[in-house]
C-alpha cells in the first residue's frame, strides 16, 4: 500500500509540476499532422496490423495514437492513471520496471529520473537507458510478453534492433519474433 501511494505521488508530480521545456517531435496539444507523422502513419498502414501497439518513450503525448491509428502501449497518461485507479498501480509499476528499467519502489532508481529540483521528468534520458542497454534477445522476450513488435525511439537512444523507418529525430525499430532473427552484430542499429 505504501508503494502504491508513493507511486501515485510521483505520478502526480509528473503531471502537476511544470519544469523546463524539453523539445520533442510531438509537442503536447499539437493536433497537426507533421510530415513525419504522415510517413509513420503510412508505413504503419502498409506494414503493421490494424491496432498493433507501439512502444514509445513515456513522453510523446497520446496524440500519436490519433495520428497513426495505432495505440501507444504506455505513456505519461498511463502513469497518471495510477492516481485515479489505484488498483492499476501494481501492473503499471511492473510495466514501467520491465519496459523502462525504472522501479518506483527503489529510491536510488527514482533519483535517476528526477531533475535538480527533485521533480520527475518523463523526458529524462534515464527513462531510455534500459532500452539502449537491452540486447535483441531481451527485446524478443519483452515483445512476446507485451504483444508489441514496434518500438519508436529517439536517435539519441539507438537500439539493438533492426530499424524500419527513420526521420531526422526518430527511428522505428522492429522486434524480431525469435532471437535467431536478431542482428548478428550485437551493436545498436
Amino acid at each position: 500500500r505504501d508503494r502504491v501511494l508513493a507511486a501515485a505521488v510521483v505520478v502526480a508530480a509528473i503531471v502537476g509540476l511544470r519544469g523546463p521545456y524539453v523539445a520533442n517531435g510531438w509537442d503536447a496539444g499539437s493536433d497537426r499532422m507533421s510530415p513525419w507523422d504522415a510517413r509513420l502513419a503510412a508505413w504503419l498502414a502498409a506494414n503493421a496490423t490494424p491496432g498493433e501497439p507501439l512502444l514509445t518513450p513515456v513522453w510523446p503525448p497520446t496524440a500519436l495514437q490519433a495520428k497513426t491509428g495505432h495505440p501507444v502501449l504506455i505513456d505519461s497518461l498511463t502513469l497518471l492513471t495510477m492516481t485515479y485507479m489505484p488498483p492499476l498501480a501494481p501492473p503499471i509499476g511492473t510495466m514501467v520496471r520491465e519496459l523502462f528499467g525504472i522501479d518506483y519502489a527503489d529510491a536510488a532508481q527514482m533519483r535517476r529520473i528526477v531533475d535538480a529540483e527533485g521533480f520527475l521528468r518523463p523526458a529524462n534520458p534515464a527513462w531510455l537507458a534500459a532500452w539502449t542497454a537491452r540486447d535483441c534477445p531481451e527485446w524478443v522476450s519483452l515483445g512476446a510478453r507485451y504483444g508489441v513488435r514496434l518500438v519508436l525511439s529517439p536517435h539519441a537512444a539507438a537500439l539493438h534492433l533492426p530499424p524500419r523507418l527513420a526521420s531526422d529525430a526518430w527511428t522505428l525499430y522492429a522486434i524480431p519474433t525469435t532471437s535467431d532473427a536478431c542482428p548478428a552484430s550485437g551493436t545498436a542499429s
